[in-house]
């Protein structure tokens, strides 16, 4: 396997040992064959709801979880950029790391609303995905707060996408992978 990148990791454990676990949590697990076809069905999403490729940049605010890793691996398949956010942050912290990074795209959870409230009069996000029910949001509907594309749930809307392959290129072994903000 050539070095293309974190990415393309699972796509070589899927081929190489499908039926072994890669990744348990305490509701399910999943082998290498099902997390490769998982993160496709997560490219797809970011590509075909999200329009991420190479170098858009997508903010991530959420508790662990396999949603979370997915998505990790998803955005690196497009030569898109994570934007991992810290959840103890205040709106104003957040803003100033969604703004300094150039994020356009912000997935979280329900839980965070009240600080995603705050955001939004601030920063001027394209989308915002709730990954834990049923809301997507997007442009000047994000600031009315009325919901548009997805009408079930975001896990659900994943799904329904195909989880064959991506057809990709080669990645840019020096375009970064993630936007780290640290404090201290």
């Amino acid at each position: 396997m050539s070095m293309q990148g974190i990415a393309y990791w699972i796509d070589q454990r899927a081929q190489n040992t499908p039926n072994r676990i890669a990744i348990i949590t305490e509701e399910q697990q999943l082998t290498y064959k099902e997390m490769g076809q998982k993160v496709n069905q997560f490219a797809r999403f970011l590509q075909q709801e999200c329009g991420v490729d190479a170098g858009v940049r997508v903010g991530i605010l959420a508790q662990n979880s396999l949603s979370y890793v997915l998505l990790l691996f998803a955005i690196a398949k497009l030569g898109g950029i994570a934007v991992p956010l810290n959840i103890r942050l205040t709106a104003n912290e957040l803003t100033y790391q969604l703004e300094d990074s150039g994020t356009k795209v912000l997935f979280t959870q329900h839980e965070f609303q009240p600080v995603i409230e705050q955001l939004e009069t601030k920063v001027s996000l394209i989308q915002i995905i709730w990954m834990d029910h049923k809301k997507h949001v997007s442009g000047e509907e994000a600031r009315d707060r009325v919901a548009t594309a997805i009408e079930a749930d975001f896990e659900n809307a994943i799904n329904l996408l195909s989880s064959q392959p991506l057809i990709y290129e080669k990645m840019n072994a020096k375009a970064p992978y993630l936007i780290c903000y640290t404090s201290g």
